[in-house]
């Protein structure tokens, strides 16, 4: 559906993100890079002041940074942390949705000869919503470079325009264990709910993942892992696959791919590939962020015909303030079942407080 448009974006959007990415020229950026893993940011640190002198509050930043990740005796410096911390937050949330109901496309539903009218009262609506967010996340420490995290979050977003919202739920946790050298194994556990006007969806799943920090050069690093994943989707299960890598260049780019290949499920419209390529980098001293996904989903039908579908899309975010910050971009999704593609924008405001 509209591929020249979706070819136009594509074309401009990546040349203003390499533009920008490329004019303000490679330089040395610290490791403590906002919004990236933790054991990167840890390794980083590691790997760049080895066999060097730092100042003290250097020192004492990075002690208290590796006993919060569970190594008691940090860099050597006195001192202990708190074995178990919980944190609270709350911000204010504003966002366009291309489905606040969760409605129907407003167009004919047409399988082969037959075409079918969709019920006005069931179309989807658009439109910006404002509401509040606010959750907890903690931590624990419960051994040698281990430790238990958890979060859970709840938010309300209203359309005053049609007076009606939606309400989102979303829970977690990870046991992230340190096995040896550079290599952790984790058990990770996400739960999530979205609740509209029309229809809910429910879903969560259970992880083990095997990860690998590792150095190059003396100043670009990673983060890759490998792990299985099953996803629990209302009525059905499906195993996963799941990889990613994060790498930390000597300018400062952090690169971060991942995916997953999935199992078929029959009858059941299921994610079978999926790849995510984001990028960060430190431009003017806040941190520019962009994305591109893809996604495959197949196996579902309906009156015998396949919804296979391909779902693309692409994000730009930026801070304007330092609590606030822009999200713009795009869904494209492609079906077999022209009723359901689709190309939508994203617009969201992102506040910290």
């Amino acid at each position: 559906m509209y591929p020249w448009l979706l070819y136009k974006i594509n074309r401009y959007l990546a040349l203003i993100i390499c533009s920008i990415f490329l004019l303000n020229g490679p330089a040395f950026t610290a490791c403590l890079m906002p919004n990236i893993s933790e054991r990167l940011i840890n390794f980083c640190l590691l790997e760049r002041t080895k066999d060097s002198i730092v100042p003290l509050t250097f020192a004492k930043e990075f002690d208290y940074r590796l006993k919060r990740s569970g190594y008691s005796n940090g860099v050597g410096l006195s001192g202990k942390v708190e074995q178990s911390v919980i944190n609270y937050n709350f911000s204010p949330i504003f966002y366009y949705s291309s489905n606040i109901n969760g409605g129907n496309p407003d167009k004919d539903l047409v399988l082969g000869d037959y075409i079918f009218k969709g019920d006005r009262n069931l179309l989807r609506k658009k439109g910006f919503l404002t509401g509040v967010s606010s959750g907890l996340n903690g931590r624990s420490i419960y051994g040698e470079g281990r430790h238990f995290d958890f979060y859970a979050q709840v938010s309300h977003a209203h359309s005053f325009q049609y007076n009606m919202g939606i309400n989102n739920l979303s829970s977690g946790f990870c046991f992230a264990n340190h096995i040896k050298a550079f290599w952790h194994i984790d058990i990770c556990g996400n739960s999530s709910q979205i609740r509209r006007k029309i229809v809910s969806e429910r879903n969560s799943d259970l992880s083990l993942n095997l990860a690998k920090l590792s150095t190059s050069n003396s100043s670009t690093h990673s983060l890759n892992s490998l792990g299985i994943r099953r996803n629990f989707v209302e009525n059905f299960k499906q195993d996963q696959l799941i990889f990613s890598s994060e790498r930390l260049n000597s300018w400062g780019l952090l690169t971060k791919i991942s995916g997953l290949i999935g199992e078929a499920v029959i009858d059941k419209q299921v994610t079978r590939q999926a790849l995510a390529i984001e990028l960060r980098r430190q431009i003017f001293g806040k941190q520019l962020t962009s994305s591109w996904s893809f996604e495959k989903r197949s196996g579902g039908k309906l009156f015998g015909f396949s919804l296979q579908e391909i779902i693309q899309s692409v994000n730009v975010s930026y801070p304007i303030l330092s609590n606030t910050s822009v999200g713009l971009g795009f869904t494209q999704i492609n079906s077999k079942l022209d009723y359901f593609s689709s190309l939508e924008p994203h617009f969201s405001i992102q506040f910290k407080l």
